[in-house]
């Protein structure tokens, strides 16, 4: 043997399939299909009738045997595979499953051009397992070299790390000994002062009344965290199982199993996939450190010590530009306000789970606990904004803010025909470089109100001409510039001016309190006023927001009311004061509303900013336009249209607002703002303004209505007209060109003088 070499070894154990083949042939060739050969004789012997009988037998049995056999496997395979199936996957899930977090990323905003304006970067979340880091044992002097290597990496401080992880490491996790416990046994436990052991009330609250009186069950609750030296707490273990008669070693693992808590501590969030690969390298050159001899020397960390885990960080690359409509998300972003908010049931990212059981040749370390998955993002949404000209809407406003310098301003811009929103900017607006919300964040468009001052007499004076059918040249005398209505002080004209006979067309183009006014009351009763002010939208939210075919409308819940009160709430002169804008508070949304409706032949439609939303598997739900009223008629609105073309032409109080090559139309705005005095009592100020224009261009078919407010400008100018007008002037012009509206035949008047 001690010769033979491994070759000639392996050639001698071979097993020689071929020989072995034989021998069963042989086997059933010479007894079960011929008869016995004496040895004397070589010639094969002749089958009789018993012997066939005997074979036919012999060859039923052995194929019952193997049937049986084969009955047998099929039914243990069954067994395994179909009736305890559950019980085998469960262990193999145990031991070799992972579950994995599949996660989508939170839907984009867009213009409505497929402009970006809220969008998402992958990044990863930085977790950490202090209890890997420390060991079994809390080895807090690793944590301390962990954190010096970790901290300066993520911009912490290492005293920052260290406190984190030790609020993860110090977080009692309890194992339950006995429960329903009588108040004997646990006051003997009591008595006994176990560091750890708690005793406390059942959950229950059981009272059990017996001939001694009422006795309360306890709950033994054991803390092993608390016990730091391991003799001591191995000793305390093995007490407690003695006295409450528990199973030593199942107690220990319980114990184990809460000292061993691999709870997880998000420490990072929102890391680039560059920052993370440079991170992990950097911790796998440190976790492995080399001696003087070249030889590596593990810090023995686990490398699952540190993961990442797939995320997305919100970015907002226009920055300023529609800041204040796009609105916030929270750290884990939930929209808070705008867009954000509003559409955030249908923007949030889904999040699935699916188990995966490993082969068990890799760990599941190696495995990401969560990964992307781009079907499960949530819905784009599609702005009715079109970029371009928001934009250049921005960029004017910025220059009236430069020039006036408002305490706030606001530019809507919407289609009358459709009631999309083209445009719309506010200042104060805020930078996303600042991700805490302040006032400046708050959507003011929205949410606030003012009076709007002379902008409310087109709807006043179109009221009374669509009830009373009145026409542009119906004459109204106007008192000479002074008018007591319901005994109060006497309503007067801007800058004192004195006015006679005017035509409607002449009240709007001269913005005549006392004409608008009368127009009202000479023709309507107080109610009847008020049923077209509620027709016009005013006193109710305009519901701005998302319009689907099918399915409930998404609006701002947030959006202003405005104020107009019930009839029975007016005082006499009340009537007077709405008709000229004062004593009625409107959101620019509102007004913008209701010239839309004068724009578009009397038809109110439905303010929307929503276009479409886009879902992940490509469904595309748009919005419907809808006709929201009619509150005039369309003669009606051709009619005051016609009035405020004036407004602009030489006489008018906006000459500033002319459009060159456009015929447009407008009304200008002026309203003194309420202030209080010392004893808390209201008065209207003459220092403070809102100062606006609102416009429709071009009068014969109208593209878009623009309202541009200016709250509290400074300066020597002061009205709407001479505040607001040139804004709107260069908007529209702009505007009109970008959508390529062909110029009208007819234009304006050019005339340098603005009175109001």
């Amino acid at each position: 043997m001690e010769g033979e070499t491994m070759d000639t070894l392996q050639k001698k154990f071979r097993i020689d399939w071929r020989k072995i083949l034989q021998y069963i042939r042989s086997f059933f060739k010479e007894v079960l299909l011929t008869a016995p050969i004496p040895a004397e004789s070589t010639k094969a012997l002749e089958l009789k009738k018993y012997s066939r009988f005997e074979l036919t037998v012999r060859f039923c049995f052995i194929i019952f045997l193997l049937c049986c056999l084969g009955g047998a496997m099929l039914t243990k395979m069954w067994f395994i595979q179909v009736k305890e199936h559950g019980s085998h996957y469960k262990d193999a899930d145990r031991l070799l499953g992972l579950r994995q977090k599949l996660v989508g990323s939170r839907g984009e905003i867009f213009d409505f051009d497929n402009n970006l304006l809220a969008g998402n970067v992958r990044t990863k979340d930085l977790y950490l397992t202090p209890r890997h880091i420390v060991g079994p044992t809390n080895k807090m002097q690793m944590l301390q070299e962990f954190s010096s290597f970790l901290a300066p990496r993520v911009g912490l401080k290492p005293s920052e790390v260290e406190e984190k992880c030790g609020e993860v490491l110090g977080k009692r996790i309890p194992v339950t000994l006995a429960k329903n416990v009588s108040r004997d046994t646990a006051n003997k436990i009591s008595s006994l002062n176990f560091k750890g052991v708690e005793i406390q009330n059942h959950d229950t609250d059981i009272i059990i009344q017996n001939v001694k009186g009422a006795l309360v069950r306890k709950d033994i609750v054991f803390y092993p965290q608390d016990i730091t030296d391991y003799k001591v707490r191995d000793t305390t273990i093995c007490a407690l199982s003695a006295l409450l008669s528990l199973d030593e070693a199942t107690l220990f693992q319980e114990c184990n199993k809460a000292l061993n808590t691999m709870s997880p501590l998000k420490l990072v969030r929102f890391l680039s996939i560059d920052d993370t690969n440079k991170l992990q390298a950097a911790f796998n050159e440190w976790n492995e450190i080399k001696n003087n001899y070249g030889r590596v020397i593990k810090r023995k960390i686990p490398k699952d010590a540190i993961f990442f885990e797939d995320s997305t960080k919100r970015v907002y690359p226009r920055d300023r530009v529609l800041s204040n409509l796009i609105g916030f998300c929270d750290v884990d972003n939930v929209g808070i306000t705008g867009i954000e908010c509003l559409m955030n049931a249908q923007m949030k990212e889904s999040t699935q789970f699916r188990n995966i059981v490993l082969d068990g040749t890799v760990g599941k370390n190696r495995y990401p606990k969560s990964i992307y998955d781009s079907n499960l993002n949530g819905a784009n949404v599609y702005l009715t904004i079109q970029l371009p000209i928001q934009q250049m809407v921005e960029m004017h406003l910025a220059r009236l803010v430069a020039e006036h310098k408002p305490k706030r301003a606001y530019i809507v811009m919407m289609n009358p025909h459709t009631g999309a929103i083209m445009a719309l900017a506010q200042y104060p607006s805020h930078s996303y470089v600042n991700r805490q919300p302040t006032d400046n964040a708050s959507f003011h468009a929205l949410v606030d109100g003012y009076e709007p001052g002379s902008i409310m007499k087109a709807v006043s004076v179109s009221s009374a001409m669509d009830f009373a059918n009145l026409t542009p040249q119906s004459v109204i005398f106007c008192e000479n510039g002074s008018w007591r209505y319901g005994g109060t002080r006497p309503l007067k004209e801007h800058g004192n001016i004195r006015f006679g006979d005017l035509t409607l067309m002449q009240i709007i183009q001269k913005s005549s309190n006392i004409g608008s006014a009368k127009a009202v009351i000479e023709n309507m009763s107080e109610m009847e006023f008020y049923t077209y002010l509620r027709a016009y939208g005013m006193g109710q939210r305009t519901g701005i927001g998302f319009y689907p075919e099918q399915g409930e409308p998404v609006v701002f819940r947030e959006e202003a009311n405005g104020i107009l009160h019930p009839v029975q709430r007016w005082h006499r002169p009340d009537i007077s004061r709405i008709a000229i804008g004062h004593s009625i508070v409107v959101t620019p949304f509102q007004m913008v509303q209701a010239y839309g409706a004068i724009a578009n032949g009397g038809r109110m439609m439905q303010p929307y900013i929503i276009d479409r939303i886009v879902k992940a598997d490509g469904e595309v739900i748009p919005s419907v336009p809808l006709q929201k009223g009619a509150p005039i008629s369309a003669d009606t609105a051709q009619k005051i249209m016609e009035c405020m073309c004036a407004t602009v032409e030489t006489g008018g109080t906006a000459t500033s607002a002319q459009v060159k090559g456009y015929r447009v139309c407008g009304k200008t705005g002026t309203a003194e703002k309420v202030e209080h005095d010392a004893n808390g009592k209201a008065y209207y100020s003459h220092s403070k303004h809102t100062t606006s224009f609102l416009g429709i261009a071009p009068v014969d078919n109208p593209a878009f209505v623009l309202l541009v407010t200016a709250d509290e400008p400074s300066g020597p100018k002061r009205y709407g007209g001479s505040v607001c007008g040139k804004t709107f002037s260069n908007i529209a012009s702009e505007t009109l060109q970008l959508l390529q509206i062909p110029q009208s035949e007819t234009e304006s008047t050019d005339d340098t003088t603005a009175l109001r």
